[in-house]
């Protein structure tokens, strides 16, 4: 049974088409990236996963059963969801805020929440206020809180824009070890080089359309990506493992 299928997905916005007939299937204990030029619907598709926007048409399961039938408890504690960053961050400090994504279940788990900020790196922190981390920091907590959901699918969009290098490494490395524990994983991402290093799998968009769902060997080609992007590339072998990468 597949984590999430997707029939014939379409979603109109202020009477606009943004999607148009997507369909896919997410495997268990896979990562799957989501790519594709500015304004393609890939923001878009991962909030209709995390039902944020719910007036699409079409069929959707979730772990084989309608993900309309899902109360919004049942699917929080199915999906957990990181969206972009942003500037605008409450007062709280790292505990409350952890404490406040536990809302699904009937009562905190300090265990769950204890282990998120460990596998994070942000325990030393948690009596900080939120809006007092660095960008890093910052995206680190909302995948924390997204791990004390338990939830065993977890959507990011974009996880690592607007990061330094050594954050952006963290947080992948972070994301892979996720995905050999278990969990789901489907990343929006503008980084092809490093959707490509990390997914088992590239949903490619443009303009609502899925024009591609390829492993990324098949992605990383000059007649592939210049049909999505209209542009052309230049590529390299990787250093280390000499697959092709984008210079």
């Amino acid at each position: 049974m597949n984590a999430i299928d997707v029939h014939n997905l379409s979603l109109k916005l202020d009477d606009a088409a943004i999607l148009h007939d997507v369909s896919f299937a997410i495997p268990q204990n896979s990562f799957t990236a989501i790519i594709g030029p500015n304004g393609a619907g890939k923001s878009t598709l991962l909030k209709c996963l995390a039902m944020l926007h719910s007036h699409w048409t079409g069929d959707m399961t979730l772990q084989g059963r309608s993900i309309r039938a899902y109360s919004h408890r049942e699917l929080a504690r199915a999906i957990a969801y990181v969206p972009q960053q942003t500037t605008t961050l409450p007062p709280f400090t790292i505990t409350d805020f952890m404490a406040m994504s536990q809302y699904a279940w009937d009562k905190e788990n300090s265990t769950a929440i204890t282990a998120a900020l460990e596998r994070t790196g942000l325990s030393h922190l948690k009596e900080r206020r939120i809006d007092t981390l660095s960008g890093g920091e910052t995206q680190k907590l909302f995948i924390a809180a997204a791990l004390a959901q338990n939830a065993p699918i977890l959507l990011l969009d974009e996880p690592t824009a607007f990061l330094d290098p050594k954050y952006q490494s963290e947080i992948r490395t972070l994301l892979a070890q996720l995905k050999q524990d278990g969990l789901t994983i489907i990343a929006v991402s503008h980084n092809i080089n490093a959707a490509t290093a990390c997914a088992d799998t590239i949903l490619a968009l443009k303009q609502g359309h899925l024009l591609y769902n390829l492993p990324p060997a098949k992605i990383m080609t000059q007649e592939t990506l210049a049909a999505l992007y209209d542009t052309t590339f230049t590529f390299t072998p990787h250093p280390t493992t000499g697959k092709p990468i984008i210079v």
